[in-house]
């Protein structure tokens, strides 16, 4: 059996709290803010362990808005219609 394996930054959160209520106010899918240039680690994960890509967004003084989006899902996952 064959994987297959990406590797994943894991980016710094940007610790405001005010800041960020803007964005975690949604919930996951709100996103959050974390520095663009600074990481604390990489990380070794297989594909099936993603559970979404994100959106970034470059904002001033260094950092970024990463927002979740739906995962794109396997046909084999979807139930079927019958017509």
């Amino acid at each position: 059996m064959q994987a297959t394996y990406a590797i994943v930054r894991e980016y710094l959160p940007f610790l405001d709290e005010v800041k960020q209520s803007q964005y975690t106010q949604f919930g996951f899918a709100g996103g959050f803010l974390c520095h663009r240039e600074r990481w604390n680690r990489s990380h070794i994960v297989e594909l099936t362990g993603i559970i979404c890509h994100f959106a970034k967004f470059t904002l001033q003084g260094g950092f970024m808005h990463v927002l979740p989006l739906n995962k794109m899902m396997d046909s084999y996952d979807l139930p079927s219609v019958i017509l």
